[in-house]
């Protein structure tokens, strides 16, 4: 049986990047996609799993920088607040390249129902913002959740 869960940003509220890793919340529109083996907090950014079985992520966190100067972007996806995978990419250039992002491709893990994930995120350089300006509606979690019949 496979279950799939996806988000996006709502395009217009937008979260600044910090230079510490803070968690990706309260820029979450209603889910896209969410069969009922996933609970969403949009408030925590926080996607809990209801069945045990293999879970398969694709994230994407875009941002805009409105400075003058290079942006590192990093992101993370965490299960029960622990780190299982990361990236990092220059984001942003300078005034003019002033969008980009970070991404987790086709990462699977083993999940056991409960389990909350969640995706975090932080700046080197300029900070920028995720879900609005010049990157609304181009952040995203998706997920699918493969578990036995």
């Amino acid at each position: 049986e496979i279950s799939f869960f996806q988000v996006e940003d709502d395009g217009t509220t937008g979260q600044a990047t910090t230079t510490s890793f803070a968690t990706v919340g309260g820029m979450w529109d209603t889910p896209s996609l969410a069969d009922a083996d996933f609970t969403f907090n949009a408030t925590t950014g926080q996607v809990q799993i209801g069945k045990t079985g293999n879970i398969e992520f694709n994230c994407k966190i875009v941002t805009y920088n409105a400075a003058n100067n290079r942006h590192e972007l990093h992101i993370e996806l965490q299960k029960n607040g622990t780190t299982v995978i990361a990236d990092a990419q220059y984001a942003s250039r300078n005034n003019t390249q002033r969008i980009g992002g970070a991404y987790i491709m086709g990462f699977v893990d083993t999940c056991s129902q409960g389990d909350i994930y969640r995706l975090r995120t932080k700046h080197g350089g300029a900070s920028a913002t995720i879900g609005a300006n010049g990157a609304a509606k181009m952040t995203y979690m998706s997920a699918k959740l493969y578990t036995k019949l």
